[in-house]
């Protein structure tokens, strides 16, 4: 359903995906390459925060606990050591396995697999794939994407695709070979490479199958999915947000800590407040609010787009970010003005007005925070993000009116009222 078909079908249990898409999508399971599962946090936590976001509202915190346990137990993770392990410190298999524990908590009846052995040793695949065959004993349907030959041990059938898109091969897994009169499965990549290959095998297969015989016909009365509660997403993003945050010790205490370092420079340097000081000031709320959340977005992309095809709203998810965010910056403004406050200033030239100073201060570094995210939402990696924030920063100092002035009904002029600074 992420990018939908130009033509033909798409059928579930006889039911058109996008006709019932709202209902079908629980239904669906699907891990990326990429982990879908935030690092900072342990396993029990990521679990619990996804079955909030993903399960029902009237479901009890008991409930979920003991469907964690299944879940785990389900996939040979259910070490209590484990549990209480952050994420980042998991071998890949076992990421991996979390990550399909993310999904198995909504018991999915189609679970699709990007690739999960790319990552994996030798050993590690072998207890990952029959954990696999086990689900799939269970009546879950596991579609898995894999270039790995050795994977096609495990599963029952197997489907070929060649350049193109053509349909080459689907059944037995025992049977592939025969059909395509290889060897092996590396001769069969080698027989399936080229467009014309594909096309030839697509046509031989076509006439090696008849008709299924089977009409599939669309449910009409099937129950559509209720929208999902604005202010429960809210709470769960904001709370875990605000977890992922507290977990994350040193990456946050640097964050806060920017603050008393610029302003104590500033009080070793400065002995009144006066217009550098103010600049100064006003030139670290900007840098504070986007570096803060310049990566918050791109950084968790892979975990984004999937709790987006599930059932995340944009709105919540947005908000969440700047609700913990702009907490920050307040803290920041508080630390940053205080020292300003009591340490910069002589008797005709000190800061007097320390409140509405703090809630300046704030203001901007809150209004920052929404540029950096928007940057965020533009970029596909933090590296991109990097390199962007000092060509937006950097014009921050240039155009702001203090260094030099700005010359009047230039092109300049104009660019300079699109700067936080010059306001």
């Amino acid at each position: 359903g992420d990018v939908p078909a130009t033509s033909g079908r798409v059928l579930i249990h006889g039911i058109d995906l996008y006709a019932n898409y709202d209902y079908l999508k629980r239904l669906i399971g699907y891990v990326p390459q990429d982990d879908i599962v935030h690092k900072e946090l342990t396993v029990e936590q990521s679990l619990f925060y996804a079955a909030k976001l993903r399960l029902s509202g009237d479901v009890s915190d008991e409930d979920i606990r003991k469907k964690i346990d299944a879940v785990l137990a389900n996939l040979n993770i259910a070490d209590a050591e484990l549990r209480h392990r952050r994420v980042g410190e998991l071998s890949g298999g076992q990421r991996k396995r979390i990550s399909i524990a993310v999904e198995l908590l909504t018991d999915p009846s189609v679970l699709f697999l990007d690739e999960p052995t790319s990552p994996l040793d030798p050993e590690t695949i072998e207890e990952f794939l029959l954990c696999l065959q086990s689900l799939a004993r269970k009546g879950t349907t596991i579609v898995m994407v894999t270039h790995k030959p050795d994977d096609l041990y495990y599963v029952n059938r197997v489907l070929f695709l060649a350049k193109g898109g053509f349909l080459t091969y689907f059944g037995d897994k025992n049977n592939y070979l025969s059909f395509f009169n290889a060897k092996n499965v590396i001769e069969v990549y080698a027989k399936n490479r080229t467009l014309e290959q594909g096309a030839m095998w697509a046509e031989k297969f076509n006439g090696s199958i008849g008709e299924s015989g089977v009409i599939h016909r669309a449910n009409p009365e099937i129950s559509k999915q209720r929208n999902e509660n604005v202010l429960k997403q809210w709470w769960w993003l904001t709370a875990r947000y605000f977890h992922i945050k507290l977990s994350a010790r040193t990456n946050t205490l640097f964050m806060l800590l920017q603050a008393p370092i610029i302003a104590g420079l500033l009080a070793l340097i400065f002995k009144e407040v006066e217009l550098s000081v103010l600049f100064f000031m006003t030139i670290s709320a900007i840098w504070f609010g986007t570096n803060n959340s310049a990566k918050e977005i791109v950084g968790e992309l892979p975990i984004y787009r999937r709790e987006r095809m599930f059932n995340l709203r944009v709105g919540p998810y947005l908000f969440s970010k700047i609700a913990v965010l702009t907490l920050f910056s307040v803290v920041q403004a508080l630390l940053f003005v205080g020292i300003v406050h009591f340490f910069i200033g002589t008797e005709s030239l000190a800061m007097q007005n320390f409140w509405p100073m703090t809630f300046w201060m704030a203001y901007l570094a809150f209004s920052a925070t929404l540029m950096g995210l928007f940057l965020s939402s533009q970029m596909n990696n933090t590296e991109k993000v990097m390199t962007v924030i000092p060509v937006v920063l950097i014009p921050q100092i240039i155009l702001a009116g203090v260094i030099t002035t700005i010359p009047e009904k230039s092109v300049v002029e104009v660019a300079s009222y699109g700067m936080y600074s010059r306001w």
